[in-house]
């Protein structure tokens, strides 16, 4: 058993304990293939849920301050984390993202950038990161939404993790790439996750 395996299997028994996690349509996961996991951002704790609740493995880029808290940076490098200075050069984080997804794996990404509470999906700025990745690795996107009570992880309180219909690269408006294509691929993951986020509400965001 790999670490790996072994981290998951502790941390799932011990969120859906902890936080009652909830997964809704992991069966939607393909089971191979290249794909971009993009997800809301409403806490420290989202690599964690996202990796647990996943079938496959996640490679997530996180910021780099995460890796300077003892344990935590430990756990997240046996998850597949990989660091990215959010207020420096993210070229190094951008080629790592990229070679996970020549491997055909899946990387996780929020393309909110920082976290964002009290607020609908629709209503926040997303960056193209996760649509250069996808241009750059040939890779489609998974949207993902999380939802917790007040967008906060308290315990005992319901955590639940949606999986939207995978989107396959072919299915993505690039031609050359470009700035206004990644931002147009971009726009498309924001609708997405912002549609699990409705279903989530039952049509209207209450956060």
């Amino acid at each position: 058993m790999t670490l790996y395996i072994a981290l998951k299997k502790l941390l799932t028994g011990l969120f859906k304990v902890v936080y009652n996690l909830k997964v809704h349509n992991a069966d939607s996961i393909p089971e191979n293939g290249r794909y971009v996991v993009v997800s809301n951002h409403i806490s420290m704790g989202d690599v964690l849920i996202l990796a647990i609740s996943c079938k496959r493995q996640i490679y997530f880029m996180a910021k780099r301050e995460l890796f300077s808290i003892p344990g935590l940076a430990q756990l997240l490098r046996a998850l597949g984390a990989f660091p990215v200075d959010r207020h420096g050069s993210a070229v190094s984080a951008l080629k790592t993202a990229v070679k996970r997804l020549e491997e055909d794996k899946l990387i996780g990404l929020f393309p909110q950038g920082t976290r964002q509470r009290n607020k609908s999906v629709i209503d926040t700025e997303f960056k193209t990161g996760a649509a250069f990745c996808a241009f750059k690795g040939k890779a489609g996107f998974i949207p993902t939404y999380i939802k917790t009570e007040g967008q906060r992880f308290r315990i005992f309180k319901r955590c639940d993790i949606y999986y939207g219909k995978p989107v396959d690269f072919d299915k993505l408006p690039y031609t050359e790439g470009g700035s206004d294509e990644y931002k147009a691929v971009t726009e498309q993951i924001k609708t997405e996750i912002f549609k699990l986020e409705e279903n989530a509400y039952g049509g209207k965001y209450n956060g």
